[in-house]
């Protein structure tokens, strides 16, 4: 006896279903892995177009011709972002031509470390003795580093051009932006908000990281330590990277302090760049970013690792946005996507309470 339903239509399956858009997503990410540097340069495009385009209304509105105020906005991006990977041209050049002083350093903390550890009664002459710990070998991986550090910035001046071209779409976009979407006000609100969101999250990161990066190169002058204008901006660049971008950024400052000074030093270092960036994202922070990014904690750290992996060390940077991007226009605009959403979200029911009493509010008392 067949006990099978007659109508069952495997297409329709739950477990088939599931499989085809496992199958699709792991399609979609080899894609975008593949074509990782064409998406990198575009989304850090969009986003800094995205920031740059209130100043050209600013221009506009204080008088300036709308050619003349685009001129003057892509004349500034083209400017900060020349001037910045001038800067870090320079500064790469000078850490390959230091980095070779550092072998003997190298040298002599690798044999204190080995006779303190062997005063413990630790073995190490296995560990220590291989090839990675060898001063020529760190010094030669640490150069090439930096050579893939100055091929990235070559490829910085697309992004540039990227940039200009978008600044002059942004004053007709919009408008074709609504015939387009005018039968999906939601998905164009949603747009809407996402760039709103976007705007103000970027400018209180960049104000707030620049501070935080201000205090760390006073700390690294006073303390002596190397190419302090270097560890500075990369303080500012990498405190777009939630909770993590400190720790990346505190690494290379630590290392010359420890090799340049003693343990001690570097120990300062640390603490002293950690005390103002706490000061700065727990005190001051907070003030002005009000409700945050609507993001969890746990979706913060997974987008980061996620997006990592999909477009490398850049993804990093641009995993807050993308999340926000994705979980905006993509999960809110869509009844499937908003459990989602919500469970990505980093506040309780305040959001949702306020959106259903709102309409109860607005009617007319007797």
């Amino acid at each position: 006896m067949n006990l099978a339903p007659k109508n069952l239509d495997p297409r329709t399956s739950p477990i088939l279903l599931l499989l085809l858009g496992a199958a699709s997503f792991v399609i979609v990410i080899a894609g975008m892995q593949a074509a990782s540097s064409l998406l990198n340069a575009f989304f850090l495009s969009l986003i800094i177009a995205l920031n740059v385009t209130p100043l050209l209304e600013l221009l506009i509105k204080k008088g300036l011709s709308p050619k003349l105020a685009l001129l003057v906005s892509i004349l500034l991006v083209l400017g900060i972002g020349i001037s910045l990977i001038a800067f870090l041209g320079i500064s790469v050049s000078q850490i390959a031509h230091i980095l070779p002083s550092y072998e003997p350093k190298i040298d002599a903390l690798k044999d204190s470390t080995t006779q303190f550890l062997r005063s413990k009664g630790f073995e190490t002459s296995n560990i220590l003795s291989l090839e990675i710990f060898q001063p020529k070998q760190l010094v030669g991986a640490s150069l090439e580093f930096i050579k893939q550090i100055g091929n990235a910035l070559g490829s910085s001046l697309l992004l540039l051009l990227i940039v200009a071209f978008m600044l002059v779409e942004s004053s007709s976009f919009p408008v074709k932006l609504q015939k387009a979407l005018k039968s999906n006000s939601i998905l164009l609100e949603q747009l809407d908000q996402f760039s709103a969101d976007i705007r103000k999250y970027m400018f209180i990161t960049a104000w707030t990281g620049a501070l935080a990066a201000f205090g760390d190169f006073l700390v690294l002058v006073f303390l002596g330590v190397d190419m302090a204008a270097l560890w500075g901006v990369m303080f500012f660049l990498l405190s777009f990277i939630p909770g993590l971008g400190f720790l990346l950024a505190i690494i290379p400052p630590f290392l010359i302090a420890l090799l340049k000074f003693d343990v001690g030093r570097a120990f300062m270092v640390f603490f002293g760049c950690w005390l103002i960036d706490n000061i700065v994202d727990k005190a001051i922070k907070p003030r002005y970013m009000q409700e945050g990014l609507d993001l969890s904690i746990l979706a913060i750290i997974l987008s980061i690792l996620f997006w990592s992996f999909v477009l490398g060390p850049t993804g990093a940077i641009l995993s807050v946005p993308l999340t926000m991007m994705v979980k905006k226009i993509i999960l809110e605009s869509t009844e499937d996507g908003r459990i989602a959403a919500i469970l990505m979200s980093g506040g309780g029911d305040d959001s949702e309470t306020k959106t259903e009493t709102t309409p109860e509010e607005e009617l007319p008392t007797s």
